[in-house]
């Protein structure tokens, strides 16, 4: 990728919007409200709003949650800053990849997943053909349901909007780590 990594840059509202399929007045109100964890608002009146890729990611994921069934945005974005803000280093003695912060783990290891249940969230990388279900249930507090959001589909649709491809974006993030 000979481009600027998305981490790399900052994102005007209207960016954000198109990338994560909101609105900028949706943007505005949950900036507003206090809700995109980590942002501040620079400068006064008149100002344009500049947004980080973690924030970007925050945005889409809580509003994809809204989207399939979390019911406010306030519950929402608070469960999105357990991808948007929080990775991984590889750990290879428990068979878990890396994950960067704001990022799906690469391709190559499988989807990436948020699962939420009332207030418990785990963000899971759900390896190929793997049995993990039991031990993500277990680590939800074993509830009768969940959401699950995959959000590699998530990034994939933000890339699109973007008009990045995700494999390249991914390659040029974890180039160098033994996935």
């Amino acid at each position: 990728m000979n481009q600027m990594l998305p981490h790399e840059q900052t994102y005007p509202s209207k960016e954000v919007a198109k990338a994560t399929g909101v609105t900028a007045k949706f943007i505005q109100n949950c900036a507003s409200r206090k809700l995109i964890t980590g942002y501040e608002s620079g400068g006064g009146k008149g100002r344009q709003r500049e947004f980080t890729w973690v924030n970007l990611m925050q945005i889409g994921l809580a509003a994809s949650l809204i989207e399939i069934g979390v019911t406010t945005p306030a519950d929402a974005f608070r469960a999105a800053v357990m991808f948007s803000h929080i990775g991984h280093d590889e750990n290879p003695g428990l068979g878990i990849p890396a994950r960067r912060i704001a990022y799906p783990s690469h391709y190559r290891e499988g989807d990436t997943y948020l699962f939420v249940s009332g207030k418990e969230k785990v963000v899971r990388i759900e390896p190929k053909a793997s049995g993990e279900m039991y031990r993500l249930q277990q680590s939800l507090g074993r509830p009768k349901g969940y959401i699950a959001l995959n959000v590699s589909k998530v990034f994939q649709s933000v890339c699109d909007n973007m008009g990045w491809r995700s494999a390249e974006v991914l390659d040029a993030i974890y180039e160098g780590l033994d996935n």
